[in-house]
């Protein structure tokens, strides 16, 4: 993980679109949790999903974060 005192807004914000574009309930999952503190039962409720793929989702969004906050350093 990085450091969240490291990366400025605007790359997190950047990070968050391209995975909205690219996977859009992945989006929403990051949007809902990270940016939201929506906790992860809640997600699945609202979104009408089973919990274990909001897990998966954010799992994965977690990486493609990681991945492009990793790239604007």
């Amino acid at each position: 993980p990085v450091p969240t005192d490291a990366i400025d807004a605007e790359a997190i914000t950047q990070a968050i679109e391209q995975i909205k574009q690219a996977h859009p309930r992945m989006g929403q999952v990051v949007e809902m949790h990270f940016l939201g503190g929506i906790e992860f039962g809640d997600i699945a409720e609202l979104m009408q999903v089973d919990r274990r793929t909001i897990h998966r989702d954010w799992s994965a969004a977690r990486l493609l974060l990681s991945e492009a906050l990793s790239a604007e350093r």
